[in-house]
């Protein structure tokens, strides 16, 4: 849980930054439209790397009992 902690604080963080770029270099569209997929699929493989996580540790607590 803490690892996915760190990565949505980071996210969030990432976030941020690239909306005032986006803001201050409106010139950039395109390849701030492209950046801003990169962050979508970042953030999806992210979540999903989590919940692969969380069910193998889940998994692995279970089978000890």
């Amino acid at each position: 849980m803490a690892v996915g902690l760190y990565f949505s604080s980071l996210i969030v963080i990432y976030q941020a930054f690239f909306i005032s770029e986006y803001f201050s270099q409106s010139a950039y569209y395109w390849w701030n439209w492209r950046f801003q997929m990169g962050t979508g699929l970042f953030i999806l493989a992210s979540c999903f790397l989590g919940l692969y996580y969380y069910g193998i540790k889940k998994f692995s607590r279970r089978k000890q009992n």
